[in-house]
C-alpha cells in the first residue's frame, strides 16, 4: 500500500507516452522488504490491462515482480485500487501481516479446462 509520488517514462518502452510510477511504501504486505521505502510500478504497458495511476493517490497494489527487473507490474487486470476501495482487503492484509488472518473457499468445480487454465 502506498501514495503515488510521481509518473515517470517508462525506460523500457520506446513510445514517449509509456509511464512507470513510483510509489512511496506505507505498509508492505507481501512480496516486498518490511523496509521497502519506495517501488516502481509498471502499469502492464505492453498489454491490454494497461492503466493510470494517479500522482497524490493512495492505492493498494496487487502484481508480480518483472522478470530481470526491478519493477512491479500491476495493470487494469490484477485488481490494484485506491485505498478507499479496499477496506476489506486492507482488513485481510493487516490480518495477514499480524499471523491472524484465516479464510475459507466453499465451492464446487463444475468443469475444467486446461488448455489455458479456465472453464468454458
Amino acid at each position: 500500500m502506498g501514495t503515488v509520488l510521481a509518473a515517470e517514462p517508462d525506460p523500457q518502452m520506446t513510445t514517449t507516452r509509456a509511464r512507470v510510477y513510483r510509489f512511496g511504501v506505507e505498509t508492505a504486505y507481501k512480496g516486498l522488504a518490511a523496509d521497502a521505502k519506495q517501488v516502481i510500478v509498471n502499469p502492464d504497458n505492453f498489454t491490454s490491462c494497461t492503466t493510470q495511476y494517479l500522482p497524490g493517490k493512495r492505492y493498494l497494489i496487487f502484481g508480480e515482480r518483472l522478470p530481470g527487473s526491478a519493477q512491479i507490474r500491476s495493470g487494469g487486470c490484477n485488481g490494484s485500487r485506491l485505498t478507499e476501495y479496499a477496506a476489506e482487503d486492507l482488513r485481510f492484509l493487516e490480518e495477514y501481516r499480524l499471523g491472524k488472518a484465516t479464510n475459507s473457499v466453499y465451492g464446487r468445480v463444475l468443469q475444467w479446462v486446461t488448455t489455458d487454465g479456465r472453464p468454458d
